[in-house]
């Protein structure tokens, strides 16, 4: 699972977030599961994830490592675009550990604050949690 929060300041430098575009780009956005063992294997192509219109972007992710192409692109309403390379993004926990990777049962929190003329961001990774129960399942198949 992979969040993104924007934030701003509540002072002159403030900058509009009201339909921002974030953007990831150059990452896996399908793959497959084992049924048997859980495994989740990643496609064989990399592509740019969706555009959303929002100041929370929460979405699932395939595991996968996070190499130098991959990036995070904000977009607010005047065109303003912000680029950040992810694979550059610390731990909130541990300021020298670099998140390269996106693993499986982990949900990692980007909270990106944007300022006019400055930009910081921090990443959170913690176990994500794990629900369990029962139920009814139908499967569509090709």
């Amino acid at each position: 699972n992979v969040v993104i929060n924007l934030t701003t300041s509540s002072d002159a430098s403030a900058v509009e977030l009201t339909g921002a575009k974030i953007t990831l780009t150059n990452l896996y956005n399908d793959g497959s599961i084992d049924i048997a063992s859980g495994d989740i294997t990643h496609g064989s192509a990399k592509a740019a994830k969706a555009v959303k219109e929002a100041t929370d972007y929460d979405l699932i992710m395939i595991p996968q490592t996070i190499d130098d192409n991959s990036k995070l692109i904000i977009t607010l309403t005047d065109d303003t675009t912000y680029s950040l390379q992810l694979n550059k993004c610390t731990d909130k926990t541990d300021d020298t550990t670099l998140i390269a990777d996106w693993k499986s049962g982990n949900m990692y929190t980007y909270t990106i604050t944007l300022k006019k003329e400055e930009v910081s961001f921090r990443a959170l990774i913690q176990e994500w949690g794990k629900n369990t129960g029962s139920g009814n399942a139908t499967l569509d198949w090709d």
